[in-house]
């Protein structure tokens, strides 16, 4: 394959190359288990299939290889018996400009029309085709929301940072997730950890959307765009029958004002920052009972907690 195959040309759709591609390395890099390999294991494998000088193994069995056409490159092979067809395995960061290409071709097309194109030629990771196509800004922006869902399932999601100091963390948290639906107002607080920050809030995310059904669109401070697209991405991974929209935000939420100004009052009334974690769902009720804070235009007579559940 020629190198960054799948680069736009000016002419094309407004792809975002470089920042999807930033992205995409990114986040397989965290998959436990992306086959075909990365690169550096698929070139492993290759050694040792040449090293196996014929004999039978797994490997063999399922793989052989040959010198690329330049003879500067190995290339790994599924073994097809009867069949003249080569099909190349394609490792998870070469299959980017892979998808990029196919992608662009098939208009932009999803996970079934790409494998379609791609399955008598290449053998790519259906995991990382679908962090691919999760990523994609030209699918995202074109995504359909049904109107009646805009209002309903728009939820504002924003991070707090106490960890400014030692003494404004409780043990190990030191953010505040904040999660707002957007038509009723109705806000949760989540303290994240400081240590196992991404993994902790795409925990806390999986749990809300698990309790309350996920959001048909999530919308974020631009600052954060990139950190919660890497988080959904995740999530969707799973098995769970998920599709997120991740935007940006234009105007900021004032309510994220409130609630930092709570917090950060707690601390120094009680000189430390020992216990907001817990203080945390506390403020949450106040918050969701009150009409004093800037609500949804949505809502214009119920406190949050009434319009959300009524």
């Amino acid at each position: 394959m020629a190198a960054r195959r799948g680069e736009p040309k000016k002419s094309d759709v407004p792809f975002d190359y470089q920042a999807t591609k930033q992205e995409y390395m990114k986040t397989i890099k965290k998959q436990a288990d992306v086959r075909p390999w990365l690169q550096s294991e698929l070139k492993s494998v290759i050694a040792d299939i040449k090293m196996a000088n014929g004999k039978s193994s797994e490997l063999t069995q399922t793989y052989e290889t040959f010198v690329s056409d330049d003879q500067e490159r190995g290339i790994l092979i599924l073994r097809r018996d009867k069949s003249p067809t080569i099909i190349e395995v394609v490792s998870a960061e070469d299959s980017f400009d892979l998808f990029v290409e196919v992608h662009q071709a098939t208009g932009h097309g999803g996970r079934d029309k790409m494998l379609q194109n791609m399955r008598q030629k290449y053998h790519v990771s259906e995991v990382c085709l679908k962090i691919f196509l999760d990523l994609c800004n030209v699918c995202r922006t074109n995504k359909k929301v049904n109107p009646e869902k805009n209002i309903h399932h728009t939820v504002i999601v924003d991070l707090l940072d106490f960890c400014a100091t030692p003494e404004e963390t409780d043990g190990d948290f030191g953010h505040v997730l904040i999660y707002k639906f957007k038509w009723s107002g109705f806000t949760l607080l989540r303290p994240i950890s400081s240590t196992n920050f991404e993994k902790d809030i795409a925990l806390e995310l999986l749990n809300i959307f698990l309790d309350f059904g996920p959001p048909a669109k999530i919308v974020v401070d631009i600052s954060r765009l990139s950190l919660f697209q890497s988080v959904i991405v995740q999530i969707m991974s799973l098995s769970c029958d998920f599709s997120v929209l991740v935007e940006y935000n234009v105007n900021e939420d004032p309510t994220k004002y409130c609630i930092k100004d709570s917090i950060q009052n707690w601390i120094d009334v009680n000189g430390t920052g020992k216990g907001w974690a817990t203080m945390c769902h506390l403020l949450q009720w106040k918050i969701n009972k009150s009409k004093s804070i800037e609500q949804s235009i949505h809502v214009k007579d119920d406190c949050p907690h009434s319009a959300h559940f009524k």
